[in-house]
């Protein structure tokens, strides 16, 4: 408030100064955290460290984010190759498992076939036995009945005719024992 004279009342001067004081005061302290050099250069250090930390902190927690991402997509992975692994192990084991079964059906097959050729063959030559057999068995007979006819005759022939016929035998003995002799010594 100014009076008539153009001056201001003591205590509008007073506030003047004060707060003029206050603004000088707030003006001399920038200008000396300006002119601080060391204290700017902590406070740029003791920001950039709070950042820098701030950072790491963020870049930590992105890496272990990617690794446990990684993790679970190597586990997953992991998981899918041992399952068609498996799978794959399963169907070739099918595999094996029916080829063997044909095999062993060919085998079993070609046994059954064998056996039948086998008994095939051995009914053939039973069968041949058993013809030559009864031929023999013919010719057996047929010489027994036939030498059993000429045994008759024989006897026949001696009674009607003993002594020429014991001549004959006599003869027939000397000659064989002649010859029998003959051929020891010879």
């Amino acid at each position: 408030m100014t009076g008539g004279n153009g001056m201001r009342d003591p205590d509008a001067l007073r506030e003047d100064i004060q707060q003029t004081r206050a603004e000088l005061g707030q003006t001399v302290q920038a200008l000396a955290a300006k002119a601080d050099v060391k204290s700017r250069i902590k406070e740029s250090a003791a920001r950039k460290r709070d950042q820098l930390r701030g950072q790491a902190v963020d870049k930590r927690d992105q890496l272990r984010g990617q690794a446990v991402h990684k993790r679970d997509q190597l586990r997953g992975q992991a998981v899918d190759k041992r399952d068609q692994l498996r799978d794959q192990a399963e169907h070739k084991r099918d595999q094996l498992r029916d080829q063997a079964e044909h095999k062993r059906d060919q085998l079993r097959d070609q046994a059954v076939h064998k056996r039948d050729q086998a008994m095939q063959k051995r009914d053939q030559l039973r069968g041949q036995a058993m013809q030559g057999r009864d031929r023999m068995q013919g010719h057996l007979w047929h010489g027994f009945y036939g030498i059993r006819g000429s045994a008759r005759e024989i006897g026949t022939l001696i009674r009607r005719h003993p002594v020429p016929v014991a001549v004959g035998a006599g003869v027939g003995a000397a000659v064989v024992t002649f010859l029998a002799a003959r051929r020891r010594h010879g």
